[in-house]
């Protein structure tokens, strides 16, 4: 990485002139420079942001929003002696790595401090619209004449890698873009905890906004699932371990023509994200990859993007054995990672776009979310996935209240060539008419009987708006459903953000695990996804945790809670991969 200057990021770079380059490249970093639009209205003492004529103080505004990027925190030094570092991404174009520590410094950084950021060159050129704050922002129902849509910067999750590379303890950092960009970067920072400010630059791998993409991925989306680092069957010591990725997302699926008779997208053959790859974890070097139209088993809701997290199922050993993918089509698919890369197959098992899976829909059920997938069987794994489409919220999209969505539950038998059969849905796929419908507000049944698994019915224009999350046989998901609104918003205010629920129900038949599946969330809106996990308390007692599984807030933590027909694990609650 180079320092970001008037050296290294040219004015044309920033779409800007010569003469407000320097200045441009100081306000992208913080500095409270920006007097153009404060004294346009005559204001005779030319304030700044800050209400005053210093104009190398640091602005109010030097943190921008961070919307989608899920950040990351890696501990750098022990349980007893911390040295955490978190890593995030903000829509103004700045990747961050921040000294995560209660108290303690990392080198001479105070605990909250800025380590040190970077601004992707996709960026670059945006920095002097933030500034200028022109054109403004377009929002659905509040046009300004002039408005565009937002600009995003890193806004996608951000991945750690633990582990060893040729013989080496290393730690990266992998950071997606999702609507800033299709490219994906690495970043070397195993030395954080004795050099926290010189993170070291790995790759950057994808497609420019000129096309020009790696070898391999020229049907990179943008992207906006998390990487997964894996190990498989064929792994040893020395060499690297993979990066599944998804294909991303293509703004085909931007398209709403329902009100006018058309359909929720216009995604065709050239469309970018109907792919899944598998890269090496330290070169970037795709090792390899499918193209999810091409295994379909159903001819409709092809060419669909594939923008969720991928889920892994692992073995004993720990390493993955099977991945379990998913795309806004409503397909569902299986990667069976037997052998070397090479050797490994892609299969669909599911098609639940449509009532039908032999033929189309114009408005069908879209996955954004990876499933959950806990092996309940020898040799059989159940999925937990809910549809919806987070990007289209609000009724004022047709597309958010034309779909009728679930919550499915079903059963995976890779070792099993006959299942599912075409019994049920005239192709080899799990399809509605393989599940029992379950009505939102009834009783569970006892049984699935012969059924391949249930769907929980919501309400007409709800839909999922989480990844689902298992503990102790209750799977937790929330839902949104958006508020009808008789006419056009109210510019500059949101009146009504919808009501919003979180669910808990038992993952085998979605019974209730208290008086109710769900309860409204105070505060409404859009939640994060539910987390997970141990936390230590400062008495030293390790206690599990569950963040966004109670009504009171999405950000509250609460003890899990156990159904009447989960059991408690026994045994180790971790374990780890000793190559040694």
């Amino acid at each position: 990485m180079v320092t970001f200057s008037t050296a290294t990021v040219s004015a044309t770079a920033l779409g800007t002139t010569s003469a407000d380059q320097a200045a441009l490249i100081k306000w992208a970093k913080g500095m409270d420079n920006n007097i153009l639009a404060y004294s346009a209205g005559g204001d005779p003492n030319y304030e700044d942001e800050n209400g005053n004529a210093n104009y190398t103080d640091r602005r109010l505004s030097a943190h921008g929003d961070v919307v989608h990027s899920r950040p990351v925190a890696v501990n750098f030094g022990t349980a007893l002696a911390p040295k955490v570092v978190v890593f995030y991404g903000g829509n103004d174009g700045w990747l961050r790595a921040v000294n995560g520590n209660r108290t303690d410094p990392i080198g001479t950084a105070p605990a909250g401090s800025e380590l040190w950021a970077f601004a992707p060159p996709e960026f670059h050129s945006k920095f002097a619209r933030l500034r200028a704050q022109s054109p403004v922002v377009h929002y659905l129902n509040t046009p300004a004449e002039d408005a565009t849509k937002k600009d995003y910067g890193i806004d996608g999750p951000i991945t750690a890698f633990q582990g060893t590379i040729g013989g080496s303890n290393k730690t990266l950092i992998y950071a997606t873009m999702r609507r800033g960009g299709r490219s994906i970067y690495s970043f070397d920072v195993t030395n954080a905890a004795t050099s926290p400010t010189s993170p070291a630059f790995k790759w950057r791998i994808g497609c420019t906004a000129a096309g020009d993409c790696t070898s391999g991925m020229s049907g990179l989306g943008q992207t906006w699932g998390a990487v997964r680092p894996l190990t498989h069957g064929s792994y040893s010591l020395g060499t690297s371990p993979l990066l599944a990725i998804g294909g991303g997302y293509d703004t085909c699926d931007d398209y709403d023509a329902l009100s006018s008779g058309g359909a929720n997208h216009n995604c065709t053959s050239t469309s970018n994200g109907h792919y899944l790859y598998f890269v090496d974890a330290d070169t970037g070097v795709v090792q390899k990859s499918f193209d999810t139209s091409a295994v379909m088993t159903t001819s409709h809701n092809k060419y669909r993007g594939v923008i969720a997290d991928i889920a892994l199922a692992r073995g004993a050993d720990g390493h993955a054995i099977y991945a379990y993918i998913v795309d806004l089509g409503g397909n569902v698919f299986r990667v069976t990672m037997s052998g070397a890369p090479s050797a490994w197959t892609m299969k669909q098992i599911a098609s639940l776009g449509c009532n039908n899976a032999s033929s189309s829909c114009d408005a069908n059920r879209k996955f954004m979310f990876a499933p959950s997938v806990i092996k309940t069987a020898a040799g059989e794994y159940t999925l937990l996935v809910g549809s919806g489409d987070r990007e289209k919220p609000i009724s004022g999209y047709a597309a958010a209240t034309a779909v009728q969505n679930y919550f499915f539950m079903f059963k995976d038998r890779p070792d099993d060539v006959t299942y599912p059969g075409t019994g049920d849905c005239g192709a080899a796929v799990i399809c509605l008419n393989s599940l029992l419908k379950i009505e939102r507000d009834a009783t569970s049944p006892a049984s699935l009987g012969i059924k391949k698994g249930w769907y929980l019915e919501l309400n007409d224009t709800e839909q999922v708006v989480t990844q689902a999350l298992t503990i102790f046989s209750v799977v937790t998901f929330s839902t949104h459903e958006p508020a009808v609104t008789s006419g056009p918003a109210t510019p500059g205010t949101c009146s009504n953000l919808g009501t919003t629920r979180v669910y808990n129900v038992g993952y085998e038949f979605a019974k209730p695990v208290a008086d109710s599946r769900y309860e409204d969330v105070a505060g409404d809106g859009l939640p994060p996804t539910a987390t997970a996990g141990l936390v230590t308390l400062d008495t030293g007692e390790t206690v599990p945790f569950c963040i966004g599984c109670s009504s009171d807030s999405p950000l509250e933590s609460k003890l899990p809670t156990a159904s009447s027909s989960s059991v408690m694990p026994k045994g180790r609650l971790y374990w780890y991969l000793d190559k040694k």
